[in-house]
């Protein structure tokens, strides 16, 4: 059995009893809501949202459960597709319940678990090229907040790619300046060179061959 198991799921699979007052914890007064009477309603509101969540979670853990029944009877041929979605299912509601149910088998957690999880998260954990190491991914499973978490690590890695991309620019500009500075020298050199085979050929042939005579032997000489 996994450590990571849904707090809101009993040995049984059934849900907990809830306290019988609600709170969301969350702090109205720091937006300047402060009448007893909108706090009441919004909580009442976010007690709907709470409980429509849990009844989702529900359902997908059923739907989860189903498909992995279902699967083993096709051929990985599409037809396991099609046969959900001339159950009414979407395929793109399908590939992530799968996804899901893979992330069970490759996280060992159970259902209930990878059912509350962000689409995010388990899209990340069950990449073919993980931007993420496993052990990320098991710190963001047992995470209270594991979204938020995911957001944190994902900012982490951009920033690490960042100044990854950066250090390669500046070995490449550093190597151009390198090599500019290595044909400027040669070139320097290669003109002193055609200066004094200049004077050399002025000593013996017309002023209107220097150039040209110049040029052909630095040819020759490879400079």
């Amino acid at each position: 059995m996994s450590e990571f198991v849904n707090p809101l799921m009993n040995r049984v699979g059934g849900l907990e009893k809830k306290h019988k007052k609600y709170s969301s914890n969350f702090d109205y007064s720091a937006i300047g809501i402060i009448e007893v009477e909108k706090i009441e309603e919004l909580e009442e509101l976010s007690k709907s949202i709470s409980e429509t969540i849990t009844t989702i979670q529900e359902k997908r853990i059923t739907l989860m459960r189903i498909l992995e029944k279902a699967y083993i009877y096709f051929p990985k041929d599409g037809s396991f597709g099609r046969w959900c979605e001339a159950s009414g299912m979407s395929r793109q509601d399908v590939s992530m319940l799968n996804k899901r149910v893979e992330f069970t088998q490759i996280y060992h957690i159970e259902i209930e678990k990878a059912a509350e999880l962000p689409d995010k998260v388990i899209a990340e954990g069950t990449k073919k090229n993980m931007e993420f190491s496993q052990g990320d991914i098991a710190e963001i499973i047992s995470s209270e907040e594991p979204y938020s978490l995911w957001k944190q690590k994902k900012e982490e890695l951009k920033k690490e790619s960042k100044t990854k991309n950066l250090s390669v620019a500046t070995d490449k500009y550093r190597t151009d300046i390198e090599n500019a500075e290595i044909i400027e020298v040669v070139s320097v050199e290669a003109e002193s060179e055609r200066d004094r085979l200049k004077n050399i050929l002025y000593k013996y042939v017309g002023n209107d061959r220097v150039e040209e005579l110049a040029n052909e032997l630095m040819q020759f000489f490879g400079r």
